[in-house]
């Protein structure tokens, strides 16, 4: 039950963050508004699938709609680490660079 409250809490920001409605998202995902708003409400059960359809189409991990920042936190880490050694390979290639305009300077 907690999981669900946390799925729909999550989505419900979401829509609002990105201004989205229920109609909307239903369209993305591939079902009608009124078996979403069973989804939201809680009178049916959610498929995995369905779960999924909505984590792609509002660009968050499944984990995340299930209550979990855990992957968000990882994914966030990894971003970082990719950005950090970018930007240590530009700061070399234009260490490099440096070095051969000096070496044509001569």
């Amino acid at each position: 039950m907690q999981e669900k409250k946390a799925l729909v809490i999550k989505i419900s920001g979401l829509l609002k963050e990105k201004n989205l409605t229920q109609k909307d998202l239903a369209k993305k995902i591939g079902i009608t508004p009124a078996a979403l708003s069973k989804i939201l409400s809680g009178r049916n059960l959610t498929k995995v699938a369905t779960v999924q359809k909505i984590a792609k189409a509002l660009d968050v991990s499944v984990g995340y709609l299930m209550g979990s920042n855990q992957s968000e936190n990882n994914d966030i880490k990894k971003i970082f680490k990719s950005i950090e050694k970018l930007s240590i390979s530009v700061d070399n290639l234009n260490k490099k660079f440096d070095k051969m305009f000096e070496l044509l300077k001569k």
